[in-house]
């Protein structure tokens, strides 16, 4: 799924780009977040016109969510790859999200592959959790399978729920990794505490493996693993 931006993201878009000042993109994270759509589109497409990369992302995911504009997927992977192509990761992302779903161009995994693999390459935790994703599923030889564990713990550091409960699973099935049952609590722990409570599904199942590792892990190492959680906070690309 195409992540559209928080208000964190769009505060990132604030940062000059081609010496575009700051006060339209401002005004446009201002009105998107209050719904007004079509002037946030008309600003950040001003603003992307101009060569902002932050705003050429925005414009793309606009008009991929059909937000202040007709819905036109196409239109959305041409701004998208604008930005792509000037490397801005969010752009590298996105992109990759539409080759991988088929929006706006035809279906294409290589592709989306290529386009995550540079995205991921400049920290950004989406495109490593794929990355991981994608290697994880393509093959069981252990080279393999440590890659996707190296991935996955670049996703997980920066905040990755889904990279974090994959690094997991793999420490306690020591799948590419050395079983280690510590390791696997630590970042269910972490899991633990960040996950929304509405969502019961993903609570109940990562409650049932922290209750089976408990199980057969010492007081010492439960209490190691949950001042990890208890400290930890996720780290910049």
């Amino acid at each position: 799924m195409i992540r559209f931006p928080s208000v964190a993201a769009l505060v990132g878009a604030l940062i000059l780009a081609g010496g575009v000042a700051a006060g339209p993109l401002e005004d446009a994270k201002s009105a998107y977040d209050a719904g007004d759509y079509a002037r946030a589109l008309s600003l950040w497409r001003s603003q992307a016109q101009s060569g902002n990369l932050e705003a050429q992302d925005h414009v793309g995911l606009l008009y991929l969510a059909g937000q202040g504009v007709a819905k036109d997927d196409a239109e959305a992977v041409r701004w998208f790859r604008t930005a792509a192509q000037k490397g801005l990761a969010d752009a590298q992302f996105n992109l990759a999200e539409c080759y991988a779903a088929g929006r706006g161009v035809q279906k294409d995994p290589a592709m989306a592959s290529e386009w995550y693999a540079k995205a991921a390459k400049q920290g950004h935790a989406g495109a490593e959790y794929e990355m991981g994703l994608m290697v994880r599923t393509g093959a069981d030889l252990q080279g393999v399978l440590l890659e996707a564990a190296e991935w996955f713990k670049k996703a997980a550091d920066q905040g990755n729920i889904s990279a974090q409960i994959n690094l997991a699973v793999m420490f306690a099935d020591g799948q590419g990794v050395a079983k280690d049952d510590v390791e696997a609590l630590k970042w269910l722990d972490v899991v633990a505490r960040r996950l929304p409570d509405a969502d019961t599904t993903h609570r109940a199942a990562v409650d049932k493996i922290r209750a089976a590792l408990a199980a057969r892990m010492t007081p010492e190492q439960i209490g190691y693993a949950q001042g990890f959680a208890d400290k930890w906070e996720p780290s910049r690309p």
